[in-house]
């Protein structure tokens, strides 16, 4: 089998978004038209010049992978949960200046709550291209964000889903091994639910290294990594302990899944499809 190591980058550029410029031209930009979930599948700068070169090394390169796959629900009461791949969520807060501006609060575990402001360059067919500037001593750096729309319905969950995020809640105490299949099952839906999600919204990347469960993806099936006590997944339960039943109950699982969906050209769907039968065994 081939390991899925790097995301799986096709890219259609959105011409038509920037055909249309603040909204001047297509569908008008209002705060109905963004809410809803979004993930940003590209961040990009079109600067050459040498002196950006060490900034693009320091600060631009390692925002791609924290940022990349990112996704904002953006809430029609202005407040916004924001997923980039953790084992949280983060909360904060939207709002939409003059149909020109997108300003977004929110906080990280490494700085206090702060509003960014994006100008907003593109929107059209459900994507939407942002642009903010990263202020630097000799010149400032121009980020552009283009985000596609998560469209989802009764076969696709809003991956927001209080229910399908219950796996989040770190457990005060010892879980039986029945409440920690249950857990298991949880992940594994909520992980089939975003691959669901990436297929249904034609998405052409994806990043396994946001996916909080020892998986390894590959192009023809999915394996199971060595269990290692200090990856970030084992938080999920309340020690070691815990964290190292859950992986035995999925190795175990994980022998009895048999055949890998026959899904050359939607490797998405079928992870999607995999990942449910695992939970279902559960």
């Amino acid at each position: 089998m081939k390991p899925v190591y790097l995301f799986v980058f096709v890219f259609a550029f959105l011409s038509a978004c920037q055909s249309n410029k603040n909204g001047e031209a297509g569908i008008p930009i209002t705060k109905d038209s963004l809410t809803g979930n979004w993930m940003i599948i590209k961040l990009s700068t079109t600067s050459s010049k040498k002196e950006y070169e060490n900034m693009m090394k320091s600060v631009v390169n390692p925002m791609k992978n924290k940022i990349e796959g990112a996704i904002y629900s953006f809430q029609p009461s202005g407040t916004l949960l924001l997923d980039e791949g953790g084992l949280t969520l983060t909360n904060g807060n939207w709002q939409l200046k003059d149909n020109k501006q997108l300003l977004i609060q929110h906080q990280d575990s490494t700085s206090s709550p702060r509003t960014i402001p994006f100008s907003i360059t593109g929107y059209r067919n459900d994507s939407l291209v942002l642009e903010n500037i990263f202020e630097n001593k000799k010149e400032n750096l121009h980020i552009t964000y283009t985000l596609k729309r998560l469209k989802y319905n009764y076969a696709v969950p809003d991956l927001f889903l209080p229910v399908l995020n219950k796996w989040r809640q770190k457990p005060l105490q010892p879980e039986s091994e029945a409440a920690l299949r249950l857990r298991l099952k949880q992940i594994l839906s909520y992980y089939s639910a975003y691959f669901a999600n990436i297929s249904h919204n034609k998405i052409l990347f994806f990043n396994t290294e946001k996916v909080q469960c020892p998986l390894m993806f590959y192009s023809d099936g999915l394996g199971l990594r060595p269990f290692i006590i200090s990856e970030e997944w084992t938080k999920l339960f309340f020690d070691n302990r815990d964290a190292e039943k859950a992986y035995i109950i999925l190795k175990q699982s994980f022998v009895r899944l048999k055949d890998f969906p026959d899904r050359e050209k939607k490797l998405a769907l079928a992870f999607s499809i995999s990942l449910e039968t695992l939970a279902d065994d559960l």
